[in-house]
């Protein structure tokens, strides 16, 4: 065929047709050229800019990976990649208008590059080191759930086999003061509200410190209370300071077996 300057040319066997077996890949190629040259037929076949033009395009068809291809197939970030890639001039790259590539052959080596000097990780790490962190969450949130305490000093059907020492949790909270009105019925269930919520918080301290301590029990656990009395500042007018209450729930923690 030949046509605008350009010739294609198409080697027949003499014996037909049905004896010729041409590999599908280069079918497909010799398609595309087709279809590049007739694109190209008004250029002069020995001009720079089609051979430049032409070895891109042998380049891109057969020997190089698109960096949007690259980042799909192995996960990354292909804005993060061609900035790489421009970074660093002595990697082989062939940048056309739309795209971006690198030879097929230093695909591994310039990923494992990427990799290894943007420390970069990617979604699929991401999120088994989300997964990870979760799961430990969760076993940590069960062990110090199931850790044991008592106002005693002995569990029953249970033997202590080891003693940690001594280990305390704290919590405060401050309960506003409305004047003639701090003794009302309001305010009491206030106050008895935060002390239930600071001790609940003051036990889940000192099971975690149990458990930062490798113990699964406490033994000999009360309650001491601090309470701040509430000075009324006279600055022109009257201020009530809030109340200012804190708990420390104490206690040894232990390493229990079942009997």
């Amino acid at each position: 065929m030949k046509s605008g300057g350009f010739c294609v040319w198409v080697l027949f066997y003499p014996n037909g047709r049905d004896n010729i077996k041409v590999p599908r890949k280069l079918l497909a190629f010799l398609v595309d050229f087709q279809k590049f040259a007739w694109r190209k037929r008004s250029s002069a076949f020995f001009g720079a800019q089609f051979r430049l033009e032409l070895r891109t395009f042998l380049l891109i068809r057969e020997v190089v990976m698109k960096t949007k291809d690259i980042a799909a197939q192995y996960d990354l970030d292909q804005e993060e990649l061609d900035k790489f890639i421009r970074k660093h001039p002595e990697i082989k790259r062939i940048i056309g208008s739309m795209a971006l590539a690198i030879p097929d052959a230093d695909v591994p080596q310039v990923v494992n590059r990427f990799k290894s000097e943007t420390n970069w990780i990617s979604r699929a790490e991401r999120e088994r080191k989300m997964q990870d962190q979760q799961r430990k969450m969760q076993d940590q949130q069960q062990a110090i759930a199931s850790i044991l305490i008592t106002s005693g000093f002995n569990f029953d059907g249970y033997t202590i086999t080891k003693y940690s020492g001594y280990i305390s949790g704290d919590d405060a909270t401050q309960i506003p003061r409305t004047g003639l009105l701090e003794f009302s019925s309001k305010n009491g269930q206030k106050l008895t509200d935060a002390l239930v919520k600071i001790r609940l918080q003051a036990l889940k301290e000192l099971k975690m410190a149990a458990y930062d301590l490798g113990c699964n029990a406490v033994i000999g656990v009360d309650f001491d209370y601090i309470t701040l009395e509430p000075e009324t500042a006279n600055l022109g007018r009257t201020v009530y300071e809030p109340y200012v209450i804190c708990v420390t729930a104490n206690g040894n923690a232990v390493v229990i077996e079942k009997n």
